[in-house]
Parts: structure tokens; C-alpha cells; sequence
């Protein structure tokens, strides 16, 4: 705390009356200007804002740029430009060297025509059945920005549309068609839907069928599942319970096939078992001092440890990883 903080503590801690009158004296230090290493112009820009282009190159006044680094950054500033639809901009960049660094940079842009979705094509298996009537903007539509953002929403809309309808196994690709003498493109999306699939779990009640299937990605990862996925749903789920202190949880597995739907549905049946108690707690190979010493040093150091640490009511493995390291830093 600086001196004038100090006096206003101090005052402060005073009554009316008691309190006397104190001065103290501003000192302000006027840093000398200095000039900026880099003079960085850019013309043409009329979408954006010159600092999100700034940004976007990761430039500054103070920045180091050696005359090589040119063609990098122009072709850093035509995909941004590219990415929000403007896929026939062009950047010129331009640098004026003193020594090893440029001094100033000069990019001149070249929007062009902003691109647009003409039509939207399908390719593949059919999406009708998980369509909605109403997307919002989520999925593309006739007439929007043909955008990087656009492209890769669409394609996460859609994958998590099949993840929801059992369809764990689909691929769903979109990518931009270009249109003959017009800066406008056509979306394609190709799919592969694949068969769906359901998950029944009995038996569970420590964790939710959310909670299990979680372990898996089954709504976020972009990969699509393999015929392995129920192996692995099984060694998470049973990893799981013995976490939690059911270390006799036995979990089995059927599958069933409905020829009409090709629909593959995976019954999984849990045995939850009891909680393990703990008995008692042996501290082995501790030589260098007793185990009430060791009671003391965790209790000074982390209070909230001991009873965990000492008289456990269930075998947690978790539990028994973090008290290892406890004991560790003692």
C-alpha cells in the first residue's frame, strides 16, 4: 500500500472530530513518448474494422516483420476475407524495409462481390426425416452469406440432429459449389446416415443414461462411432461405479438387430452392487516420522484432508488419488 493509502486508512479509522487534516503531494511522471516501430496502412477495408483485421494478423506498432513475412499475412488477410463469403478479394501487400524489419506495411484490399447461396443441393442419403420445418439461420438457407461459418454450422446442426435420432454413426460433409461467371455458389451437403442406434440401460441408479453416454462424445465428438463404441461405453461405465466406491459392480451387455428399421438397439444391464466400506487405513513404508506426526503436518496443511485421508467411510478411488497426492506435498 502506497503512503497516500495509508493516510486515508488511517483518517478514515478516526471520528469527526478526532480527525486532523493531512496533506500529501502528486507526483505524476510523464513518460517520454517514443515512436512506433511499425506503420501499418490499410486501404480498401469497408466491411470490417482495421482492428479485427489487425487481430486477425496478430500485428501491431511494435511488431517485427521482416520483408519475407509479406506474402504470409497477405494470404492471412484474402482467407479472412474469404471466409465471411468474399472469395474473390485480393490482397496486395506492401513493405518498406530499414534494415532486417519493415517499418511500415501497406496492404490494399480488393473485396469484390460478396458471395451468396444459390440453391442447396443433397447428396447421399436422404435428411428429410430430421429436418425441421424451421432451422432459424443455423442451416443454411437460399440467399445467406456463403461463410466459413456458415459452412461449419450447418454441418454440426446437422450431425447433432442424427446423434439425437440414434444415428451415431453418420458422416455429414458440406462444402460450397461455385456457379459459373457469378461470385454466388451452391451448398452441397453429402450425407451418410448410416443405421441408428439406441441405448436401454437397467439396473442404474447411482448415474443417469446421460451421464453414461457422455463418456462417449455421443452428441459433441466429430468423429463418428465405430463397432467398438459399446466396448468402450462399458470399460467408462464400470470405470465409473468403481470411482465411486462400488468396486463388485458387475455390468453386462445384448444387443438386438429390428430387421424392419435396421435399427441396432444395445441393452446394457448393471448390478450396481454395494458400497465397499473401509476398515482401516495402513500407512505403509512411513518411517521418517509416526502416523499422528503425519495427522498433524496434513491437518496444518490442508485440514479438510484428514478425515478423508484417516477414517474413510468408502473405498473411493478418486478419493484415494487426491489423498495420495496430499500426502505427497506434506
Amino acid at each position: 500500500m502506497n503512503k497516500s493509502l495509508s493516510l486515508i486508512g488511517r483518517a478514515d479509522a478516526f471520528t469527526k472530530q478526532e480527525q486532523p487534516s493531512y496533506g500529501v503531494d502528486l507526483n505524476y511522471t510523464i513518460l517520454a513518448s517514443k515512436n512506433d516501430f511499425l506503420n501499418i496502412e490499410i486501404l480498401g477495408n469497408h466491411k470490417f474494422k482495421n482492428s479485427e483485421l489487425l487481430s486477425t494478423l496478430r500485428l501491431t506498432s511494435e511488431s517485427r516483420i521482416t520483408p519475407s513475412q509479406t506474402d504470409t499475412l497477405k494470404a492471412a488477410l484474402e482467407t479472412f476475407y474469404r471466409d465471411r463469403g468474399l472469395v474473390n478479394s485480393k490482397v496486395q501487400a506492401t513493405c518498406n524495409a530499414k534494415g532486417d524489419f519493415c517499418v511500415k506495411l501497406q496492404f490494399e484490399v480488393e473485396e469484390g462481390q460478396e458471395s451468396r447461396i444459390r440453391s442447396i443441393l443433397f447428396e447421399g442419403d436422404p435428411l428429410e426425416p430430421i429436418l425441421p420445418t424451421e432451422t432459424g439461420r443455423v442451416l443454411g438457407h437460399v440467399g445467406d452469406t456463403a461463410s466459413k461459418q456458415l459452412l461449419n454450422e450447418t454441418v454440426s446442426y446437422l450431425t447433432q440432429r442424427l446423434r439425437n435420432e440414434g444415428y451415431i454413426s453418420a458422416r455429414v460433409k458440406a462444402e460450397y459449389l461455385p456457379i459459373q461467371g457469378t461470385a454466388d455458389r451452391n451448398l452441397l451437403i453429402k450425407s451418410d446416415i448410416g443405421n441408428p442406434t439406441s441405448f436401454i440401460f437397467h439396473g442404474n441408479e447411482v448415474f443417469t443414461p446421460e451421464q453414461f453416454l457422455e463418456t462417449i462424445r455421443l452428441f459433441t465428438r466429430k468423429q463418428p462411432f465405430g463397432r467398438n463404441t459399446i466396448n468402450i461405453l462399458l470399460e467408462n461405465i464400470e470405470r465409473m461405479y468403481r470411482r465411486e466406491g462400488y468396486l463388485y459392480v458387475a455390468i453386462g451387455s445384448q444387443v438386438r438387430m429390428d430387421e424392419d428399421t435396421n435399427r441396432t438397439t444395445y441393452i446394457v444391464n448393471i448390478d450396481e452392487g454395494p458400497l465397499v466400506p473401509v476398515l482401516s487405513v495402513d500407512f505403509v513404508g512411513l518411517q521418517a516420522f509416526s502416523v499422528s506426526d503425519l495427522r498433524k503436518l496434513i491437518a496444518d496443511i490442508e485440514p479438510s484432508a484428514v478425515a478423508n485421508i484417516f477414517s474413510p467411510k468408502y473405498a473411493v478411488a478418486e478419493e484415494l488419488e487426491y489423498n495420495s497426492e496430499t500426502i505427497r506435498k506434506t
